[in-house]
């Protein structure tokens, strides 16, 4: 509720208020658990911008909008708070602090615009700052570059070749402000800070000898794509050695891409780090090694997590007895990275003892996450006891109905027979969470029956929250029943949340589309 102390002075600038939330919830992560944390938590708000960008692009600041609540979206949320973090790697931390710090005193109590904030951050640093707020504010998308570099013996300097090749268009000419560039040889670090004035730039990094990695914005300060060209033993010296386990996370990436495509090596990012380089030059036993010593040695449990993965992908016979040995650990954290390990392994990859601890860990771990986990891993293992399985999920009593909504979304595979079960879970006094997950089964089997429909009208038009109307609209388009499309147009008209009035729009959309079509569903059935 940062809008609560300064509140925006137009809908425009929605982002003085839910930017402004984002990035100090940001800052919250990096002073309560470190930066390497902080950046992996970052991914989730870059990743759901980078979503919503596919299908809805403006600027932080627009020109003009049809309703508020179209700026209730990832570009003010997502977006606001990375441009927010940027605007603080330009400024350096006291300056920008200091200007934070004056921006809120002025204004305490107050409406701001973004011309109010731009002022006072002009005043209390003494920068013009008309170029970054025209960019990052005022323009759509975000920076794209392409890197590469080279070893110039003759200079001692790693020469970074930085290009943003998407200059024009719907972005920004092209973005500018200061980048670091950093390098490791021999273990050490060494970093250079560049002024960006053009499309192209030729950055020039003197060191002592040949690095073994070179970073273009190690810190992360700038919301950008970045597309790499590095070698296959470039990405393996980071996969090990960069300090951010983000970075780790997007060299293993790029390998496995390799692996997996018999190609150039890529990563796979929608913003972020994407690389390409020479390919073939790591074998899939090199690359069994470096993911089995991550799982095993990484400081970062979700590196570890996702090493594991990868290791019982790669080689199940490696990967399954440290999977299997993570089940028994205390750690709660490590005991579900191992469950989502085993759930990956082929189906004939456990013996009738490894069932039998998945069933015992299903029906009496303290965490719910682990047990809806092991479900998953039984239902996979071990079919032929499918029902019995889930009607314990559906008796589990976890917590915020986790093992029950998972049982029930698996319910729906049982066929016709599935449908009293869904029914008793989809009526009003149920929970939103298992009551939804029931109402997306009936979605899927429920075709021809009139109390499914009924069900799902009802949900339609009364149900709070949001998600529960969600899903009666996707289920009813599913079933293609037209009467309930005026119900579903009224709550995406009235929808603020934008990414529900998305899916409300999809389910309409859905269902005109099989009107045009002279499709026939359930609509005749459910009205007569």
């Amino acid at each position: 509720w940062f809008g609560d102390l300064v509140t925006c002075r137009d809908w425009t600038d929605l982002w003085l208020n839910e930017g402004f939330a984002t990035f100090m919830q940001y800052v919250w992560d990096e002073h309560a658990n470190g930066r390497d944390r902080a950046l992996l938590d970052l991914e989730d708000p870059t990743s759901g911008y980078s979503y919503a960008e596919e299908f809805s692009k403006r600027a932080i600041v627009p020109s003009a909008y049809d309703s508020p609540w179209d700026m209730f979206d990832a570009t003010t949320y997502n977006k606001g708070g990375w441009a927010i973090r940027v605007l603080r790697g330009q400024l350096g931390e006291a300056a920008f602090w200091k200007a934070i710090h004056a921006y809120l005193t002025q204004y305490r109590a107050q409406p701001a615009d973004t011309e109010d904030f731009e002022r006072v951050v002009e005043q209390s640093t003494g920068r013009d700052l008309h170029e970054f707020f025209g960019q990052w504010f005022r323009a759509i998308g975000h920076p794209e570059f392409t890197a590469s570099w080279r070893w110039d013996k003759s200079k001692k300097a790693a020469v970074v070749h930085l290009e943003q090749p998407k200059a024009g268009g719907l972005h920004y000419g092209f973005y500018t402000g200061n980048i670091t560039v950093a390098a490791w040889v021999k273990g050490a670090r060494i970093t250079r800070t560049f002024a960006i004035r053009s499309a192209q730039e030729t950055l020039e990094l003197p060191l002592r000898a040949r690095p073994q990695m070179v970073q273009v914005d190690p810190e992360h300060e700038w919301l950008k794509e970045l597309t790499w060209e590095k070698s296959a033993s470039e990405w393996n010296y980071e996969a090990a050695h960069a300090p951010y386990a983000v970075d780790r996370i997007r060299a293993l990436q790029a390998l496995l891409k390799q692996l997996s495509k018999q190609s150039p090596l890529s990563s796979q990012s929608a913003i972020g780090h994407v690389g390409s380089g020479e390919a073939a030059t790591l074998s899939k036993d090199g690359l069994v090694r470096l993911v089995s010593a991550r799982a095993r040695h990484d400081a970062d449990l979700e590196l570890r997590s996702f090493a594991l993965q990868q290791l019982v992908r790669l080689d199940p016979s490696k990967g399954k007895p440290l999977a299997m040995a993570w089940l028994k650990s205390r750690d709660a954290g490590i005991r579900l990275a191992g469950m989502q390990a085993v759930t990956r392994l082929p189906e004939n990859a456990l013996r009738a003892g490894d069932v039998a601890r998945l069933h015992r860990l299903f029906e009496t771990d303290a965490i719910a996450q682990v047990r809806a986990t092991a479900l998953d891993g039984l239902l996979k293992f071990d079919p032929a006891h499918k029902r019995e399985e889930l009607e314990v999920g559906l008796k589990a009593h976890s917590y915020d109905w986790i093992v029950e909504s998972r049982a029930l979304e698996a319910w729906a595979g049982l066929g016709a027979k599935a449908l009293p079960v869904l029914k008793a879970w989809a009526a009003p006094s149920v929970p939103p969470a298992p009551r939804e997950a029931a109402i997306n089964g009936l979605g899927k089997i429920g075709q021809g029956d009139p109390e499914v429909l009924k069900l799902l009208r009802h949900a339609l038009a009364t149900a709070p929250p949001y998600n529960v109307q969600m899903s009666a609209a996707s289920a009813l388009a599913a079933l293609n029943d037209q009467a309930s499309l005026g119900e579903i147009q009224r709550l995406r008209d009235e929808t603020w949340v934008g990414f529900f009035r998305g899916e409300f729009a999809g389910a309409a959309a859905k269902l005109k589309n099989a009107r045009a079509g002279g499709a026939r569903g359930n609509s005749g059935q459910g009205d007569r």
